[in-house]
């Protein structure tokens, strides 16, 4: 949980800097500046299919919000913005649709992104599903839940979308048996593309 609280307060200092090189006003109790969404700390999770990344991006939320399971749990990338809010307790999650919120359940959003996602969006792969989200255990981050990059509908083009901006966070999922042959995961050379460092 200490991690969690260093990233928070990361992720808050860099909104921060953002704020003042934009020249905007940073006021904390300002309604306009909590609502403003980080343009930094964009986490994208890249991986084949079934390796863990729902699951270890769950871990950042707190919550198991996002579907997991075999054969591609996800099907459409999956955006999530992230908002701490001390004031909730720990197992509160509260949906932001529009300007209104409504607090939900880990389960009931993990099923309507099941059902969502089973049945093919617009049946374009590239749809993705946009969530804001306020918990008090998550860090202020997006979150992107990409596909598995070894589906047959997963493109350099769907994938550059996401992996090449310069406030992305390429965090490689891979599974713990593929640790001695991790250089050669597609994964990891997908992300060096992005990001030689």
């Amino acid at each position: 949980m200490e991690a969690i609280e260093e990233l928070a307060q990361l992720a808050d200092s860099m909104r921060q800097a953002n704020s003042l090189l934009a020249d905007e006003d940073v006021d904390e109790s300002s309604p306009s500046s909590s609502r403003r969404p980080s343009t930094f700390l964009n986490v994208v999770a890249l991986g084949n299919v079934s390796v863990g990344k729902s699951a270890v991006l769950n871990s950042l939320i707190g919550h198991p919000v996002l579907p997991t399971g075999e054969n591609g749990a996800t099907r459409a990338p999956i955006s999530i913005d992230l908002t701490r809010d001390g004031s909730l307790n720990t197992k509160s999650i509260v949906l932001q649709i529009d300007s209104k919120s409504q607090q939900v359940s880990a389960s009931a959003l993990r099923h309507s992104l099941q059902d969502r996602l089973s049945k093919g969006l617009s049946g374009r792969s590239r749809d993705e599903i946009h969530l804001k989200l306020r918990t008090s255990t998550a860090p202020p981050l997006k979150l992107i839940d990409l596909p598995g990059l070894d589906q047959r509908f997963m493109d350099d083009s769907m994938i550059s979308e996401y992996a090449q901006h310069n406030d992305a966070i390429l965090l490689v999922i891979v599974p713990a048996a593929q640790a001695p042959e991790i250089s050669s995961t597609g994964a990891l050379k997908m992300a060096k593309e992005y990001d030689s460092e």
